[in-house]
Formats: C-alpha cells, structure tokens, sequence
C-alpha cells in the first residue's frame, strides 16, 4: 500500500510540472510558406516526389489511369488528380506539377462511354437485353449500335486544307497515339511485354500488296514514267507470313511478290497524284529487277552495283563491301562493313549487375563472319540497285542504292538471336573506313545539335574506364558522324539505336538485343521479346534502315539536314481504287498550298501545321543548322508568312512558348535569371526578332525553334479537288 501510495504521489508532482511547463510556453499556429518564391542569398531546394506512374511501364498508360491491373502495380492516377483538386481549392498557396501531361488531358476530358451507353442506375440509356425470349430483346442492335460509334472515332482525317471537321473525327486520336509512342519507356523498350503490345497496337500498320503483272505508272499529268519491280526477298515474305499467322491466327492465301519503286515528287505544301495501272502494251510497264547470283566458291575479282555518280564494290569473298566511290565528289574510300555480338553479363553474387533493359553491361565482344558458302544476291535496274546477303540464318542485309541519290540505303533483318546456350547477346554492326578520327566522334541531342564525343574521355573529370564500350555509348536519334582532316563518314538512322565509334574511323550501331536477365531496374522482366504460334514461341526479329554517306570535309552537314529532314518526315502515302479516266477528270491531280513562287528555305523546316479553332492555325517553324555548321546553311533565315499562307488573310501573329501553351512574352516575364560565375548578364545567343505585322516576316537564327498561333481573318477553305478523299483512304 506504502509503494503504490508513493508512486501516486510521483505521477501528481509529475502532472503539476507539466502543467508548469505548458503555461511556461506560448504556442501558436503557424502557416508553412508553400509559394514559390525564392528567398534571396540561400540554397533553394526544391523537393519534387516521383509517382513513376508512367505512360506505360509496368501497366499501360490506361491501367495505369484508370487503377485497374493492380497485381502488377498498385497505381491509379484518377485517384490522384481527384483529391488533389480539393486539397488545392483549399489551399491557393499549394502547388502540384505532374510531367506526364497526357493525364492532365485525360482528367478534363474524363473517359467517357458512347453517346448511348451510359449504363448508370438512373440513366436514359437502354440496357442490353440478353435474354432471347424477351420481347425487347436487342443484342444485336445494341451491338451494331457500339461498333458504329467505335468507327466514328477511329476514322482520321487529315484535312488542314479543307479545314478540320468540328463535329466528327479528326487528327487527335492518331496525335495522342503518337505521343505515347514518344514516352521514354517507349522508345527505349524498358517496358514490360504486354505493355510493348499496347504501344504496337495504337500504332499498328498495314501494307498494300503490288501486282505482279505488266503494270504501268503514270505522273499528275498523265505521263508514263520510269517505275521497276523489285522482288521481295523470302526472308521478308517468311516473315510477313509468321506474323500473320501469329497475330490473325491465319496463314495469308496470297503472298505480295515484288515492291514497286518510281521517283515521286510533290510540291511544298501539297500532293501530287500518281496511278498505277495495267500496262497497255505487252513491254510498256515496269522494268523488271535483272538477278545475279555470286556463290561464295566463285573467284572473280569483284562487283559493282550503282547508279550515275555513286558506285559500291563488292569482293566475291562471301560478298564483303570494299570500296565507296562518288565520282562526282572525288571521294574513293575503301570500306568494310561487319557484325558482332557482345554477350550479355548473367550477374552474380559478388558483382550481380546483369545487362538488361536499362543496362548495357557486356561480358564479351564476338565477331559475326558470314556463312561459309553463302549467296550474294545482286538485283539491278533503272531505279534501284540492290545486293542481298544472307550473313547467317538470323541476319539478312539488303545494300540499296537509289538513281539521283548519293548515299546508300542498308536494310536489316536481325532474329531470332539464338539464346539456347543460355547467353543474351546484343547485336551491333560496325562501318569501318580509314578515316583518322583521333578518338572524336559526334552524335545527335535529341535530333538537332550534335555534341563532340571522345572516347574515354570526360571533360569534367578523370575517368576512370570500367566499361570501354558501354561507357562510349550514347543515344543516336537522328545520327552519327566521324571526320578527319579530308572526310567525313556520316551515318543516319530511322529510328532511336544506341551507337559509338570505338576504333578510329569507324561507326557502331546497336541493332537488337535479348537477354535473359532482368536488371533489376524496375521492369522485373528480362529482355526477351517472343513470338508464339500454337504455344512455340521465337525471338522477336528487328527489321530497319540506316543510312551512310562519305564526304569531304565540311560538306557532310547538308546531307545529315537534309536526308535527316526526309527520313523523320517522309511522304504521307494515300490511295484509293478509281476508275483512272473518271478520276483525272474530276479531280486535281497536284495542289500547293503555298504562293507558286515561293519555297522554304533550304535550311528551315516547318514541325507543326495544326488547325486550332476556327481561323486560328498553330504554326512551328525550326532552323536545322549549327552555328558554323556550314558555310552556306548557317545563317540567320527568314519565312514570309503572306506567301506561306497565300490563300488566306492574316489578320494577327503570337508568338507562343515552345509548347505552344502561352504567350512567349508572358513567358519571358516568369523565367529564371541564372546567375553564373563570370557572366555579365548578357546573352550571346543570336535570335530572330520580332514579327512585323506588316511584313509578317519570321526570323530564325541557327538551331531556333519558335511556335506561333496565327489568327486569320477569313479561314477561306481551297478547294483540292478530293485531295481529302485520298486520304480518307489512307487513313
């Protein structure tokens, strides 16, 4: 009793020197300073969390919206963006940010069924009545009903000049395709495979199949042209045919034969009309491919395949390229051109980093020699010479020279890698001149400036070389150039690849890789992409281009602009089926939409033509040339907007930020002042200046991209003689 009494009196004395303390001390509520002002002479830190709520990754971006598929990964940004909005209407101070803007959009515009199908307790809709015996039995109707209202925003219009649709489809949905498809895990493939099958299927394609008889083209004005049938080789028809078979669950009843190869042109802003029909006279249609086939035991010297100026020689040795030779440029260079394989590192438990999706960690090089006894393939014609090598039973490789181009075109087939000795392999291809690069070698930022490479070298620090070719990677999206004191070997490719020069005049690119690892970066899967029919299953075989050329020195730049120009932005292919009299007659065969006097300037690019609203067009225009890229080429550049936009009146010109989401001079007012050691404050960069509303003249310095909305007075629409159903057709 004595104990418990003394420790009563402990918790009492206890209580009263809390109270003490507590009145001792003045509490208030005090706000936390959320605005995004910056407080002067001390370190601002800003601490921005990472949902990695991605626009696919481990889901798709619509599971990943919508919150479904949680087994993968427990994320549902709906969820989010609706509480965030009341936390933020309560609190004006509070910011939010989320870098995948697609959500922003999707939030707004909600996802929302077919008018129709509203299939909410109290809604109006019609519920589907399953049950055969019931009177208002309608699956059926409802059925038709949906598929009709998925037709309707499937079909793409791409109709600028015949002015965007404002109640039915347009060019949104195949937009937002697209930029998806731009999203990182996208591009470099660190998604998990079934989100690899959403990405193909938003941007799925099909092919026209070409006839195989006599057949004739004919020009926008009626005229016979130069056209050539070029055999599909049976490892693009093997191909085809597996894929059919795995995705359509059919084997195709009739393979296409040949490709179809003729000059085509069309003018700035427009289209030209081509038809293809049957010859008329037996003899008058394409020109056939002649064929040549050199076995690997045949000893004669060499070949040469080629149109004009630029000429490839081929050894008879298993077909080796030897030697580039442009007769118009001067340049002779001998060549070669090879293939390897790094193996992929395993991991293990004192060093378990494994090559992966996100890492390129090799535990090995080993070249690829072509089979022994192998077929050259040479095919030759007016238009296009080409030269078939089967390197091995996964490789295939196509050499592709165009009449009036200067520069050739490499078409790939790599896959299924073999993996059954349980090693992943990366798959590189190397272009080996004797070019003396001394280590130095350039690649492209995003496409626009290219940036000085040297190999194992930081500018920043000493590196020390772990990795000798991983650590000479780097990204390749528009291409790669090496150069010494007389050349310059460039490379372009159709597509983001990994790439380096890891020996003096030479240039390696990444063509495929599967691993069997996961890396152990996040996507818990390994990188080994398959194909299955009837539960077998094979590889995933890459098909692509690249594209190389040999200059003098100091001229290789107006190749990688202009060649780079065309293969991000190639022709826009639409046909129909028409009688070809009846067509002619009742529509224009070519259309320009710009002054006939005018053109772009050779170094300037239009990115962005996009109708907003009525009478309002949003326009992009890029210069594509470095400060002292060439001598010609990089210099201050102006568009006449009156001739660009003939047709129409222009009644105000904004100049908008790069997005394109406000006004550059509201901009301008909000941007940070960086303040750096040594700097004066003021900017060497050399920009365009203001628009003059009376000249409308637009000026872009070198590598300045500027984004404007352009108001028209009258949005008058130029009649194109169909042009629009072409490409209803297409699309």
């Amino acid at each position: 009793m004595k104990k418990r009494s003394k420790e009563a009196q402990q918790l009492v004395m206890m209580g009263l020197l809390l109270l003490f303390l507590i009145e001792l001390v003045h509490c208030k509520y005090m706000v936390y300073n959320t605005s995004q002002a910056i407080v002067p002479d001390k370190l601002n830190v800003h601490l921005v969390p990472h949902t990695h709520d991605d626009v696919g990754w481990l889901k798709t971006v619509d599971q990943y919206y919508v919150g479904s598929n949680n087994s993968i990964q427990g994320a549902c940004v709906q969820n989010v963006l609706d509480s965030l909005v009341s936390a933020l209407l309560a609190d004006k101070n509070r910011r939010f940010i989320y870098v995948e803007q697609i959500f922003a959009g999707a939030f707004p515009e909600n996802y929302e069924p077919p008018s129709g199908f509203y299939f909410e307790v109290n809604d109006a809709s019609p519920i589907v009545q399953d049950d055969i015996t019931l009177f208002d039995y309608n699956v059926q109707e409802r059925v038709e009903d949906f598929v009709a209202a998925a037709l309707t925003q499937a079909v793409r219009q791409l109709e600028f000049f015949k002015g965007r649709n404002r109640s039915g489809s347009s060019t949104d949905l195949l937009g937002d395709a697209l930029a998806i498809a731009q999203h990182h895990d996208a591009v470099t493939g660190t998604e998990q495979q079934h989100v690899a099958n959403d990405y193909a299927k938003r941007l799925s394609m099909g092919y026209v199949e070409v006839m195989y008889e006599d057949i004739a083209v004919r020009d926008s004005a009626g005229r016979v042209i130069e056209s050539q049938l070029v055999p599909l080789s049976d490892t693009h028809v093997s191909l085809r045919n597996y894929h059919v078979k795995a995705y359509l669950g059919q084997t195709p009843r009739k393979a296409p034969k040949y490709w179809l190869a003729f000059t085509a042109s069309a003018p700035p802003l427009g289209f030209s009309t081509y038809t293809i029909s049957s010859a008329k006279t037996k003899g008058a249609g394409s020109a056939r491919s002649s064929i040549q086939l050199f076995q690997d035991s045949d000893r004669s010297t060499s070949f040469e395949v080629g149109h004009e100026h630029l000429k490839l020689i081929f050894s008879f040795e298993r077909g080796k390229l030897a030697h580039y030779v442009n007769h118009r440029s001067g340049v002779n260079e001998s060549i070669q051109q090879s293939f390897s394989f790094y193996s992929g590192y395993n991991g293990s438990d004192e060093d378990p980093q494994s090559s992966g999706a996100y890492v390129f960690r090799p535990n090995g090089t080993f070249a690829i020699n072509p089979q022994k006894q192998g077929v050259t393939t040479v095919m030759r014609g007016p238009i296009i010479d080409e030269v078939h090598q089967v390197i091995n039973p996964w490789i295939y490789q196509i050499n592709r020279l165009h009449k009036g181009k200067e520069h050739v075109e490499v078409e790939f087939s790599v896959g299924p890698i073999p993996v059954d000795d349980g090693i992943g392999k990366e798959v590189a291809t190397q272009i080996t001149t004797n070019l003396e690069s001394n280590k130095t070698f350039y690649t492209d930022s995003n496409g626009r400036d290219f940036i000085k490479r040297i190999r194992d070298y930081r500018a920043d620090w000493d590196l020390k070389v772990n990795e000798p070719a991983a650590g000479n990677y780097y990204p390749i999206n528009l291409g790669i150039y090496v150069k010494d004191n007389k050349k310059e070997l460039s490379v372009l490719v159709d597509r983001a690849v990994g790439g380096s020069s890891l020996v003096d005049g030479q240039i390696e690119l990444m063509l495929h890789r599967r691993l069997l690892r996961d890396d152990g970066k996040g996507v818990a899967e390994a990188l080994n992409e398959t194909v299955c029919i009837d539960n077998q299953c094979k590889g995933l075989t890459i098909q692509g281009k690249y594209y190389y050329k040999i200059d003098k020195l100091g001229e290789g730049a107006k190749w990688r602009r202009s060649a780079g120009q065309e293969i991000y932005s190639p022709f826009l292919l639409a046909f129909t089926e028409q009688d070809e009299d009846n067509w002619m007659s009742s529509h224009v065969p070519t259309f320009s939409a710009i002054d006939s006097s005018y053109s772009l300037p050779d170094n300037v690019a239009i990115l962005t033509l996009q109708e907003l609203t009525n009478k309002e067009v949003l326009l992009r225009l890029a210069h594509l040339y470095e400060i002292g890229e060439d001598k010609e080429l990089s210099v201050m550049s102006k568009v006449e907007l009156k001739k660009l936009f003939q047709s129409k009146k222009i009644g105000k010109v904004v100049e908008m930020s790069l997005s394109g989401n406000q006004e550059r001079s509201e901009m301008e007012k909000k941007r940070l002042v960086w303040k750096a050691e040594g700097w004066d404050g003021e900017s060497k960069l050399t920009r365009g200046g203001a628009v003059d509303p009376g000249e409308l003249l637009v000026e872009l310095a070198p590598m300045e991209i500027r984004t404007f909305v352009i108001h028209f007075d009258d949005m008058f629409v130029q009649d194109v003689g169909g042009g629009s159903t072409m490409l209803k057709s297409c699309l």
